[in-house]
């Protein structure tokens, strides 16, 4: 690293990001930034001390910095990933977006739609580039689901049933935090919900039952079932749970003219279609999923065309989870999207 702080001289081409929040998830979205051609990690960002230097070295930074106003302020940056606590994520967009850095930010977005709608008129306003990094649209069975749904064979998709449970009694920190989570489906579940949206469109309604069983630490619920309405006519439920004595992740999407099937489990990844045996769902030729959003982000900023995944996108996902939580303590189906 540069000891004066400045960074390193650079190709006109060679798009410089800003790398906030150097945790795991952090720092894995660096190596893959890194591992792209054009594009590099010039800066890294990061409250804890020993943290920031491990991944400046780790991704051949020019600079780190504690304070990421300084990130921002540096005019050779580019964009800015944020992978930082989920409460953060909405400020420091919004601060990058006025600084005019285009912004990839972890998902959830942010914790409430109104901070959604910040983060958006901030970039909208700016003229940046604003994506969300719901990378679950890019994982093997499920990006090869939408890949076999979008050809039309199956027919239209109208169902799609979710259960992500797991037993996880404990987890440090902040993630334990409803205030800096915003509890189990933004800080898990908002993969799912997207995928039913990506899937099945715009979603109309939401109804969802929760509590506390578990014996952990979270001040937030850790078992919770939602039922979704979409546009045009779709359903999806979603059972998620932190508090479960045994792991599943299983995924069931049905369609007019067939359905698909699949787990963790060895061969439970299975396509079925009206006429013939079920056949295996090959997601082998599916790429790297975070080197894929990576680029689609970096190819938006080039282009200058819009994300794959767009602030409205994250926004949606957002509100859903927020109804989600409005319905589960009211009792009531909740209309979406929320205002």
């Amino acid at each position: 690293m540069c000891p004066n702080g400045s960074l390193s001289s650079k190709m006109t081409s060679e798009l410089q990001l800003a790398l906030i929040g150097c945790g795991g998830m952090g720092t894995k979205l660096g190596q893959s930034l890194n591992a792209l051609e054009g594009a590099r990690i010039a800066v890294c960002c990061d409250i804890d001390r020993e943290r920031l230097s491990k991944a400046a070295s780790e991704l051949d930074a020019d600079d780190a910095v504690i304070d990421y106003h300084d990130a921002l302020a540096n005019p050779a940056v580019d964009a800015v990933i944020i992978a930082t606590p989920n409460d953060l994520h909405a400020q420091m967009a919004i601060d990058a977006a006025n600084a005019g850095k285009h912004v990839y930010t972890e998902k959830p977005m942010a914790l409430s739609v109104a901070d959604c709608d910040a983060m958006i008129a901030a970039a909208d306003s700016a003229g940046v580039k604003l994506m969300v990094g719901q990378v679950l649209r890019y994982i093997g069975n499920f990006a090869k689901s939408k890949q076999i749904i979008d050809t039309g064979e199956l027919g239209k998709p109208f169902a799609i049933e979710v259960d992500r449970i797991s037993n996880a009694p404990f987890r440090p920190g902040w993630r334990s935090s409803k205030a800096r989570t915003g509890g189990m489906l933004p800080e898990v579940n908002v993969h799912e919900l997207d995928f039913m949206a990506y899937v099945l469109g715009e979603p109309i309604s939401i109804y969802a039952q929760s509590g506390h069983f578990g014996d952990n630490n979270y001040d937030f619920d850790d078992e919770l079932f939602a039922i979704v309405r979409f546009q045009e006519g779709g359903i999806g439920s979603l059972h998620a749970s932190f508090c479960a004595r045994i792991g599943r992740y299983h995924t069931k999407i049905l369609c007019e003219k067939g359905a698909i099937f699949f787990g963790h489990a060895p061969g439970e990844a299975i396509v079925q279609r009206s006429s013939g045996d079920p056949e295996p769902l090959d997601a082998s030729d599916i790429p790297d999923p975070h080197k894929r959003e990576l680029g689609e982000f970096l190819e938006a900023i080039r282009t200058n065309t819009e994300p794959k995944i767009t602030g409205a996108d994250g926004r949606r996902a957002i509100g859903m989870c927020q109804g989600a939580e409005i319905s589960a303590a009211t009792g009531q189906v909740v209309k979406l999207p929320l205002h």
